[in-house]
């Protein structure tokens, strides 16, 4: 099910640069109320000094407040003043990957469980199905308990994976029945024959599973609020248009860092870095582990209605769902994929999200006409185009026309995402300082139970014990050092 990759060379450290001037994207911009925290804390006095600083304000630096948050909820602090978390942001509140995306939230379930076994061991391809399995759980309750279903355009539609060979058929078979024999529940997932799939407008058999769409910049808005809101134990600021151009050891405080940005400079105890694609431009020595690749969609409207489940066209990741129906407007569909048309690196190595690329744009045109030719006209604009970033292993819709938008994602060396103490180039932790990024484009299912581990390992260091309990729902793999109570588990 992944796409083609293509190993880069390694990119200088400028090269992570946020671009000042992004796309304009459907979540970002389609919406005149979208994005409401935008600009929070872009002018001002920064705070001087900090516990933890959080540099990167998507779904990864947001949840690890979040989690911080809920933490420290019952907590007895001895100081009078309450803990002091910033977030740091080099543009918008989250203008990355997350307020970038496809809009989709699914759990991939046992579908690549047999690949899992091969490359990660039984009891991690077992823990790469739960992880996404609670992440996506917890966020629907999140989102159910706090009413917000139709604010953040919440739906659980379900999603269905094109077959179109045997051979995929077969891989699908054999990745089921190992994660029934393992343990799991696959009862939510089944095989569509042709008939069943014509419903939907396809004459190929298809694979069901659970999936939810949703407006992914509105769910982090919600989170950030929320997360100001749970403790007085806890002070969150935000701090937007705030590059952070370096961290480095302070002078004056030992294990303190400060960190530079065009408005000033700030002391953390504490350091997490949530940036994903964007990782190398601080940490130079990531530029080969955490590679960003471009991930671009498009906005197209539909003639006439189509079939609501999204769909995973083909083992390349090409995708669609139809939007909720805006009054009095023609049905949205948001549709992505296609790298592969863009040729070798296949969009990897950049993080330049102000273009777009011709060849996947020209790709994604002819996608939707191609399954659906009586709902969409070829040779039709799409009302938005954009991109988001992946990280790649090497090992009511009422917008402007003519809008394009890109969006990076971060891959890691180890196919794997980095959660855990930062390591420097020599594979020592650097004290004080944590990752969390390189979701391999599965940020949404990942990120919020990644974040949730970060912050376990902070309450732990701060409390002054060092220990913090490990979910047995983490794969081991993602860690970037061992657990001291499970270094030899299986």
């Amino acid at each position: 099910m992944n796409a083609t990759t293509t190993p880069v060379p390694p990119l200088s450290a400028p090269s992570f640069f946020p671009v000042p001037n992004p796309t304009r994207g459907f979540w970002t911009h389609s919406d005149p109320n979208a994005n409401p925290l935008a600009k929070e804390g872009s002018t001002g006095d920064l705070p001087t000094d900090v516990d933890v600083a959080i540099i990167g304000s998507g779904i990864t630096g947001v949840s690890v407040a979040y989690h911080l948050a809920l933490l420290m909820k019952d907590k007895e602090r001895k100081e009078k003043v309450p803990f002091k978390v910033a977030i740091f942001e080099a543009r918008d509140f989250c203008s990355g990957a997350t307020g970038r995306n496809g809009g989709h939230l699914t759990a991939k379930g046992p579908l690549e469980f047999k690949e899992d076994v091969k490359a990660f061991g039984l009891a991690d391809a077992v823990r790469q199905v739960q992880i996404e399995e609670y992440t996506t759980l917890e966020l629907t309750r999140f989102i159910r308990e706090r009413d917000i279903a139709e604010k953040i355009d919440f739906q659980q539609p379900g999603r269905t994976a094109i077959i179109k060979t045997e051979e995929e058929l077969e891989f699908f078979r054999e990745s089921i029945e190992g994660a029934k024999e393992a343990g799991l529940n696959v009862s939510v997932h089944r095989i569509l024959e042709v008939e069943e799939m014509q419903t939907y407008g396809i004459a190929e058999r298809g694979l069901q599973q659970p999936g939810a769409s949703l407006w992914p910049l509105k769910l982090i808005t919600e989170l950030y609020n929320t997360t100001k809101n749970i403790t007085p134990n806890l002070s969150l600021s935000l701090h937007t248009h705030t590059l952070v151009h370096s961290v480095s050891p302070s002078s004056k405080s030992t294990g303190h860092w400060v960190l530079s940005t065009p408005r000033g400079s700030i002391t953390a105890s504490k350091v997490v870095h949530a940036t994903n694609a964007y990782a190398a431009h601080l940490l130079s020595h990531l530029s080969t582990k955490i590679v960003p690749t471009r991930s671009q969609h498009i906005a197209l409207r539909a003639t006439k209605p189509i079939p609501r489940p999204a769909l995973l066209i083909n083992w390349a990741g090409d995708y669609w769902f139809p939007r909720p129906a805006a009054p009095g407007k023609a049905q949205m569909v948001i549709a992505g994929g296609c790298r592969r048309y863009a040729g070798p690196p296949y969009a990897s190595g950049t993080v330049d999200d102000g273009v777009v690329d011709g060849k996947i744009g020209k790709a994604l045109r002819e996608l939707l006409p191609g399954v659906f030719p009586d709902a969409f006209e070829r040779e039709v604009e799409p009302e938005m185009e954009w991109v988001s970033f992946v990280c790649l292993g090497w090992g009511g819709d009422g917008m402007a026309d003519g809008i394009a938008e890109t969006g990076i994602m971060g891959f890691s060396s180890t196919g794997s995402p980095l959660v855990g103490p930062l390591l420097d180039e020599g594979g020592k932790p650097v004290s004080g300082q944590y990752i969390c990024a390189g979701y391999q484009g599965h940020g949404m299912p990942r990120a919020y139970a990644c974040a949730e581990v970060v912050a376990r390992m902070l309450i732990g260091e701060i409390d002054g014990t060092g220990k913090w309990e490990l979910p047995e729902w983490l794969p081991r793999c993602y860690l970037t050092a061992p657990h001291k109570e499970t270094k030899d588990e299986a």
